[in-house]
Order: C-alpha cells, then sequence, then structure tokens
C-alpha cells in the first residue's frame, strides 16, 4: 500500500499530474463534452504549472517537475498540429465522394425550388447517402485518425508516464528541456 508523500511540494506536483493524466484519459473519450473537459484540464495544468514554477527557487523538484510538464505540453500540441495536418492532407487525398453524389444533384439543380440557405433542407437531401458514404470510406477515416491522433497519444503518454515515476519517488526528470 503506497503511502502519501510527506513532502507538500511532492503533492503538488502529483496533483498536478493527476489532473494531467485525467486530461489525458478524457481526451480519448468519444465524446465532445470529454474533448472540452480535457482541454480545459489540459489549460488549467498549464496556467497552474506556469504559476508554481514562477513561484519556487531554480533548480527544486517543483520547478524541474513544471519545466517538463510545460514542455511536454507545448511540444506536444506541436506535434498534434504536425500529425493532424498529415491526417488531413491523407484523408483529402483519399477519400471516396462518389456515395455523395446521387444526393447532391437536387442541390446543384437550380430548378429543384430549394435553397441551400435552408440547413434543414440541405441535411434531409444528404442523409439519404450518408451510411453509403461512411462504408465506402470508414478505412480511410480510421487511417487518417490514427495518423492524426496515435503519435501525438503515444507521446503524451510516454512524457506522462516518465514525469509520474519521477515525481512518485521524488525524483527529478533528466533533462526535462529535452523533446523526448
Amino acid at each position: 500500500m503506497a503511502t502519501a508523500p510527506a513532502d507538500p511540494n511532492q503533492r503538488k506536483i502529483l496533483r498536478l499530474y493527476a489532473a494531467f493524466g485525467a486530461a489525458l484519459v478524457l481526451s480519448v473519450v468519444p465524446f465532445i463534452l470529454a474533448a472540452l473537459l480535457s482541454m480545459i484540464l489540459i489549460f488549467g495544468v498549464l496556467i497552474a504549472a506556469y504559476i508554481l514554477r514562477t513561484d519556487t527557487t531554480p533548480g527544486s523538484l517543483v520547478e524541474n517537475h513544471m519545466t517538463f510538464i510545460i514542455r511536454t505540453i507545448w511540444i506536444g500540441s506541436f506535434l498534434a498540429l504536425l500529425t493532424m495536418t498529415a491526417g488531413s492532407i491523407y484523408l483529402f487525398q483519399t477519400i471516396d465522394n462518389t456515395p455523395l453524389d446521387p444526393c447532391l444533384q437536387p442541390l446543384l439543380d437550380i430548378r429543384s425550388g430549394q435553397t441551400l440557405i435552408d440547413p434543414y433542407a440541405v441535411f434531409n437531401i444528404l442523409r439519404g447517402c450518408f451510411d453509403n458514404y461512411w462504408v465506402a470510406n470508414i478505412k480511410t477515416f480510421i487511417i487518417s485518425g490514427s495518423i492524426a491522433a496515435g503519435p501525438v497519444l503515444l507521446y503524451f503518454i510516454v512524457r506522462y508516464a516518465r514525469g509520474l515515476a519521477r515525481a512518485m519517488d521524488g525524483y527529478r526528470v533528466a533533462n526535462p528541456h529535452f523533446w523526448f
């Protein structure tokens, strides 16, 4: 049975890692509310890490871990930008839009009398093609999502586990400024 650390600074670090871990778990839950809560937690962790880092002495355990957390979030965000771009490029180059053709014709027909301003009318016209569109592109969606999310999630998990393990033992992270 693990006991709580006696050092109050170590407890601060572990609480911040707990919030960071909760944000990572919520980021993979397939609901928009979970993703929003994950983003809010990540921003909260980032702000708290900056505040805690400025309130400590340079070279301390808290400063070391806060630098590690801050760099993890910023580097992970940059990596997410790169992988989302790569995933989007793959998606747009390989997606098959032909299942939408039968539903797009009424939208393109000027004589139909329907206006594109009414979103309900557009949705009702396109609704009949969504199932075929999904079936034709499921593999593309999975590969694109894996390209966009896989490396970032792996990066965050590895960095999180490394930092948490060191914090639980009361040790500093070696080279908190490194990318990996």
